[in-house]
């Protein structure tokens, strides 16, 4: 949905080398709403949904995600492309699956979300990060996404990057009640993730959710592990 570098400058960030550039080269370009971006939503999902009427009348609807290599609701920029995505997506008779470290601006949409959709957050940390410089603080992270909760909205959470086993396991406690579930997955492509004995994190993590009735995933390069 938005071009350019991302506000919150996550410093364990992977989309700079998805996109083929360096860190200063995506971060030099403003963060800013694709041109054109839900014109061309509404052209692909009428072409993507056309001949899908059984699987779209389901009471499990598809989901689209909300966003790849972007946030939804970036620091410091107007986030109405995010409420436009929504409303195509959900006029083709589809949900949307969203995942964000933004602000309380998201809690502007949660009014337009229902079953069919799904409200997530990142967190790898209780507290506020050096490696998440301008991300929204954790504490407001939950209360948005314990607002989604309180809506009967579905919701989860995302822990990943694991940085610090301790801080994930933390996560996972706070986080019952709140997220209908989690996904966990290691830090990768960084020197800092050598030290951390990655078998015995995922056999902690998996048994501390299922000990407090939390659904969980691990992601590929953990569950590989087990």
């Amino acid at each position: 949905l938005y071009s350019g570098g991302c506000p919150h400058q996550c410093s364990y960030c992977y989309v700079p080398s998805v996109l083929h550039k360096t860190r200063d080269q995506w971060l030099a370009e403003p963060c800013q709403p694709r041109a054109g971006v839900i014109e061309q939503l509404d052209k692909d999902l009428a072409c993507w949904t056309r001949g899908r009427e059984a699987l779209l009348s389901t009471e499990k609807k598809p989901q689209v995600f909300l966003c790849v290599t972007c946030d939804p609701y970036p620091r410091g920029v107007d986030t109405e492309t995010t409420r436009q995505a929504i409303e195509v997506i959900h006029r083709h008779g589809l949900g949307v699956r969203i995942l964000t470290k933004g602000r309380m601006v998201a809690a502007r949409d949660l009014p337009l979300l229902g079953q069919r959709d799904a409200f997530g957050v990142t967190l790898t940390s209780l507290t506020p990060s050096i490696w998440e410089p301008y991300a929204a603080p954790p504490s407001l992270r939950l209360g948005v996404l314990q607002a989604a909760k309180e809506r009967g909205i579905p919701t989860w959470a995302s822990l990943e990057p694991v940085m610090w086993r301790e801080d994930t396991l933390a996560c996972i406690e706070a986080l019952v009640g709140m997220a209908d579930e989690v996904k966990i997955g290691r830090l990768n492509y960084d020197s800092r993730a050598v030290s951390t004995d990655w078998r015995k994190f995922a056999r902690e993590a998996s048994a501390l959710c299922e000990r407090l009735g939390l659904r969980y995933t691990l992601k590929e390069d953990l569950r590989r592990l087990l």
